[in-house]
């Protein structure tokens, strides 16, 4: 693939990669990042929204928020 780069260590193992942007537009930039960042975390423990919602309203006691209909 042109303009991808593999990063080997000394037995030539792939150990990461670079990837040239300069033919990506900003958005294609932004959705490789959103994919790796989400591959990143996919182990990560997860937070039920209820539990979320509930940490975020004892925070805002003073400022409510609308409701869009």
């Amino acid at each position: 693939m042109k303009g991808l780069y593999y990063l080997v260590d000394g037995d030539g193992k792939r150990k990461g990669f670079l990837v040239e942007f300069s033919d990506w537009s900003e958005e294609e930039q932004e959705d490789l990042e959103d994919v790796v960042i989400s591959l990143l975390r996919r182990n990560q423990p997860t937070v039920p929204w209820d539990d979320v919602k509930a940490e975020m309203d004892k925070g805002n006691k003073s400022k409510k928020l609308k409701k869009i209909k």
